[in-house]
């Protein structure tokens, strides 16, 4: 990336803003960064947000702020320090926690559980206690290893989850459950897109791209009860209320 569009120079911006009449925001997935192309560059041209970002923003404030019950979020991926804020804010609203990948060996850790020479985050296990003692908070039962690192959750742990999702009415998902670019250890990631999938009653919104690329494993075409979000980091931003630099150079406008 050019440097004076990561550091935001707004002379940079200006000389952006040459090449154009007016401006036009259709990029969720890039609203949560301070970059010269997506904030300074509103303040010499006329600036709108575009359709796809405008459907991004209603269809999540409405996750957001109008959740039917029960309300089930999944987390997993391998971070999870940037997940706490969007747990933390969807807190109060939702019934399931379901964890995976990352986020779940870190709450494993948090619990005594020996994750071998498994991923977690050791900044994050002292935070994540208020949610880890939770009766909602749910972590793998069982899971699939290799060379002493948890790689997939198991087959329990899928039965389990794809029961929860089956009985939801709004779903989050955002993050893998495994290492599903590996055969060995895509089964539960694949278990709970079939579990979504099905069913075609909750109102759900899948974000991220790992998550999103995960679909490839299901051959089967995504009903219009499931909303695929562009962004990955920028939804859980929205979702957790941080400050959107992107929306809000248009809103200041």
């Amino acid at each position: 990336m050019n440097k004076n569009e990561q550091s935001n120079d707004i002379k940079y911006a200006q000389k952006l803003s040459k090449l154009a009449q007016f401006y036009i925001n259709d990029a969720f997935p890039v609203c949560h960064r301070k970059n010269a192309s997506v904030t300074k560059i509103t303040r010499f041209l006329p600036s709108f947000g575009g359709l796809e970002l405008q459907k991004e923003i209603e269809k999540l404030t409405n996750f957001k702020e109008n959740p039917q019950k029960p309300f089930t979020l999944i987390i997993g991926g391998k971070k999870t320090k940037s997940k706490l804020a969007t747990i933390k804010n969807l807190w109060d609203k939702i019934d399931n926690l379901l964890l995976g990948g990352g986020p779940a060996n870190t709450f494993l850790f948090e619990r005594g559980i020996d994750i071998k020479n498994s991923i977690y985050d050791k900044n994050s296990v002292k935070k994540i206690k208020p949610f880890s003692i939770a009766d909602k908070t749910f972590v793998p039962v069982d899971y699939k290893t290799s060379d002493g690192k948890i790689l997939d959750i198991g087959k329990e742990t899928s039965k389990i989850y794809a029961d929860m999702i089956k009985k939801s009415k709004t779903i989050i998902w955002n993050g893998p459950m495994g290492l599903f670019e590996k055969e060995k250890f895509a089964e539960g990631t694949k278990k709970i897109w079939n579990a979504i999938v099905k069913n075609q009653k909750a109102n759900t919104v899948i974000g991220g791209g790992e998550t999103v690329s995960s679909k490839k494993l299901i051959n089967k075409n995504i009903p219009k009860n499931v909303f695929l979000s562009t962004g990955g980091g920028a939804m859980l931003t929205f979702l957790a209320n941080k400050k959107m630099p992107g929306i809000n150079a248009l809103k200041n406008e």
